[in-house]
């Protein structure tokens, strides 16, 4: 059999050492100068690891039939609902600004949670993902949602997980007990913005109760739970420096728990009504200077090295953003994107034309970037809405990045 090297193939030097990272497999090799190029130097590890494969594989055709299959694949279903879109922080920077403020009432969930089992009856695996607003403010309708579709469900065997996007304000003992209890909860992301005072000042809440203190008490009451607590810290030029002071905090007060971790959610161009503060997707150092300070510290941060089928849940038939009156999106920029118009709302289902974000229409760029086993073409907003938003999922320099790191974690053993 004859064979060629991988496309995907990346060559990473560190400390003079030569290494190999193939972004299709995840796979990583130490090789020596003298074996390179690995073609002249066969040996079966290279195959068996995807550095080098048969001549008649086609690799993009190969991550074509995964894009296609995940697509199509109604095993796993991820909704993302809005219990309100109103807001007990006014934060400068989110995208809903502007937007109809209203709550869900209980004969709406009820009509959600309906829709939900009749779109989902080929479904083993639902993941729901409360938003908002703040969905916290109106926590009557999860239990609504979750209980008609754990008695009505016709898949009595139906796995259900759910996730909460939150700023941790309204977190107290009775949310708790549901989230553990009986909404299934396995993860939970709270937005922070700098430390302190800067917290507060850029939260701006309505109400002066909630400030970054009761917020930090919050996420010490969660890490006493199995849910795994994830803190986005937005970082935007103003408040990079006092971000790093945000995780000295952390490290202080919560140290390193399993179901804890600090990832930093990078404000780019288009997400916050193009203010100069951003940082702008090629600014490789200011995000390669966060995440080391994150590493340092013991909070574990690669950039990018996990592959996907799909570019993105908007991707995937039957992915939907439900709003608080029923109307039917794509995902959260699709709903932001005051110039888009909603797909439908779950009444008129039938009616729906999910065809634009669904098709297998990657620009041909991406067929020559080594990323594209970790991006599968990004972004479907970033093509099929107004917004500038990033469309590319990571970079070759952030790849790097993350084998460096990748590196000095095998060493360590």
């Amino acid at each position: 059999m004859e064979y060629k090297e991988s496309k995907f193939n990346m060559y990473v030097k560190h400390h003079n050492q030569n290494f190999i990272f193939n972004t299709m497999h995840g796979s990583l090799i130490q090789v020596d100068a003298q074996e390179l190029p690995i073609l002249e130097h066969f040996h079966q590890e290279l195959v068996d690891h995807g550095f080098i494969i048969p001549n008649d594989f086609d690799e993009i055709e190969y991550l074509k039939q995964k894009r296609i299959k995940a697509i199509s694949n109604k095993d796993a279903l991820y909704v993302r609902i809005l219990t309100t879109s109103f807001c007990n922080a006014r934060c400068y920077y989110c995208y809903e600004q502007g937007l109809k403020q209203e709550n869900m009432s209980e004969d709406t969930a009820i009509d959600i949670a309906k829709f939900i089992c009749s779109i989902s009856q080929e479904t083993k695996f639902l993941n729901i993902c409360w938003f908002g607003g703040e969905p916290l403010l109106n926590p009557h309708v999860i239990s609504i949602i979750i209980n008609y579709i754990k008695e009505h469900h016709i898949n009595q065997n139906l796995k259900i997980v759910s996730s909460f996007i939150t700023n941790g304000s309204l977190i107290n003992d009775e949310i708790i007990y549901n989230m553990v209890n009986n909404w299934y909860t396995r993860d939970i992301q709270i937005s922070m913005d700098g430390y302190g005072n800067e917290y507060n000042l850029i939260k701006n809440y309505v109400n002066p109760n909630y400030n970054f203190d009761l917020v930090v008490e919050n996420i010490k009451k969660l890490i006493k739970t199995p849910i795994k607590i994830r803190v986005r810290l937005n970082i935007n030029r103003e408040n990079f420096e006092e971000s790093k002071q945000l995780i000295n905090y952390f490290e202080k007060v919560i140290g390193h728990p399993q179901n804890f971790k600090i990832y930093p959610g990078f404000l780019f161009d288009g997400e916050n009504n193009n203010n100069k503060q951003i940082i702008h997707i090629d600014e490789f150092t200011l995000k390669k200077d966060f995440a080391d300070y994150l590493n340092n510290h013991g909070y574990s941060c690669t950039l990018s090295t996990q592959r996907r089928n799909l570019g993105c849940y908007a991707g995937r038939i039957d992915n939907f953003l439900i709003t608080p009156n029923g109307q039917l999106y794509k995902c959260a920029q699709h709903y932001a994107d005051k110039k888009s118009h909603c797909l439908g709302d779950i009444y008129h289902y039938n009616d729906i034309d999910q065809k634009q974000w669904i098709q297998d229409d990657l620009p041909s760029k991406c067929f020559n970037c080594i990323c594209l086993p970790l991006c599968q073409g990004g972004c479907k907003a970033a093509r099929n809405t107004h917004l500038h938003l990033q469309v590319c999922h990571t970079t070759p320099k952030e790849i790097e990045y993350s084998v460096h790191l990748l590196i000095d974690k095998m060493n360590d053993k």
